[in-house]
């Protein structure tokens, strides 16, 4: 995942070539096999400046011919199907939905327990929805703006024990109304579960821009080229706005 804001434009392709090289050879991770872990299950973006360009696709990213990013706020996601979730186009993250004021898109690395939270929302099991997106529906009926609808809906995750792996979060939101564009992220695990350097997610940026990225991209020769003076990790159990 990536996510981006501001004044990017000069370095978005090395970052989207990091993002591509890290989808097709995973450094982090391997196959239980030690085969390359790819994230091949198709991928999706948010684009939002002076139009809002939202993408999904079932081809893996690191074959696509045609990623470009306009400044104003940028989020992309690979997927790496968990096992017996659905896969195909229709699940490319990120999700997108709406209030009565905003529109939100979701991306998510990691694992929900969807029958728990199915059962907290009074329903079914859904057929047609991944863990992330049974998530993103519990997001969407909190109360209050993104950041208070994102803390809430972590809150219960966290309270029914329905985080199954990690939980990485980026979170687009753009208030129709003011036009107000904002980003949040939030990583962390329950203390049972494994949180090692391929669940973390970094941070860099200037006074022009700053990006949110899943920890594998800042091992590609193409994100070392761009040179950033600093890197920063974002820390476990907080929601940081970019």
């Amino acid at each position: 995942m990536m996510l981006l804001k501001g004044n990017y434009e000069s370095i978005i392709d090395p970052m989207l070539l990091a993002f591509k090289e890290v989808c097709r050879d995973d450094p982090l991770n391997r196959e239980p096999d030690g085969s390359i872990y790819r994230h091949a299950d198709g991928w999706g973006s948010v684009n939002i400046h002076d139009t809002i360009e939202y993408r999904k696709s079932a081809e893996p990213v690191y074959l696509a011919k045609s990623l470009e990013a306009k400044d104003g706020i940028y989020m992309i996601h690979a997927r790496k199907t968990s096992t017996g979730e659905p896969a195909g186009v229709g699940f490319a993250h990120p999700f997108h939905g709406s209030d009565s004021e905003n529109e939100y898109w979701l991306s998510h690395n990691g694992d929900f327990e969807k029958a728990r939270l199915a059962e907290y929302m009074g329903k079914q099991t859904p057929m047609g929805e991944s863990d992330s997106q049974v998530f993103f529906d519990l997001f969407i009926i909190q109360p209050g703006n993104a950041k208070e609808k994102l803390s809430q809906a972590i809150k219960i995750v966290n309270d029914l024990h329905a985080i199954k792996s990690i939980a990485n979060l980026f979170l687009v939101s753009y208030n129709r109304i003011s036009g107000k564009q904002s980003g949040l992220a939030y990583t962390d695990a329950p203390s049972d579960k494994a949180y090692g350097e391929n669940s973390m997610l970094y941070s860099v940026g200037n006074k022009e821009m700053q990006a949110f990225f899943s920890s594998s991209v800042g091992y590609s020769k193409h994100f070392e080229e761009i040179g950033f003076s600093a890197i920063y990790k974002i820390p476990r159990g907080t929601i940081v706005e970019i």
